[in-house]
Parts: structure tokens; sequence; C-alpha cells
């Protein structure tokens, strides 16, 4: 099962078994920590995106917003126009971290 950055971000995840509940410290920095290194393979290294990623923390989030349930542990699920929807999350990411 992958965990969404908007999950991350709320600090709540749903299950089958115990529907939605709080997700603990420890498992949103390890969640965060995979979205990160999958992120950072898509920019160029020492670049204002990938810097920003990089100091990306659970005391330094962006906002969450709609998009960000498509990003998750398991990579990117695309919509209509992938290289944009991504661009977008990384100039969030940029402007808010």
């Amino acid at each position: 099962m992958y965990v969404s950055m908007s999950q991350i971000i709320s600090g709540r995840i749903r299950t089958d078994k115990k529907g939605w509940h709080n997700m603990g410290k420890a498992k949103r920095i390890k969640e965060l920590n995979k979205i990160k290194e999958w992120l950072l393979t898509t920019c160029n290294f020492n670049s204002q995106v990938y810097k920003a990623i990089d100091r990306m923390s659970i005391n330094n989030l962006p906002g969450n917003c709609g998009i960000m349930n498509r990003l998750t542990t398991d990579g990117y699920i695309a919509g209509q126009d992938y290289p944009g929807e991504l661009r977008f999350i990384k100039n969030l990411i940029k402007k808010e971290c």
C-alpha cells in the first residue's frame, strides 16, 4: 500500500483495518523520505528545486492541495499532463519549503 504526500501533510491515513487514523511521526518521516528520494531523481543536482526538496521535512511541508494525492511513495500517478503536473508540484515545494 502506498502513502500519498497529502496523507503525510495531514498526518492521517486510511487503512482497511482501522479506517482513518493518525499516522505516527516516525512513519510520516519514513514515508516523506521515500517521496523525497524519488522526487530528487527528477531534478538537476544543485538546482533550487533540488535544494528545496532536500530541505523539506515534517516541520517544513508545502500546503496541501488535490494534486498531492497523486504524489505517492510509489512515484507519481500521472493525470493528463505528467510533465506539467510534476513541474507544478516542484514549484510549489520550491515556493513553500
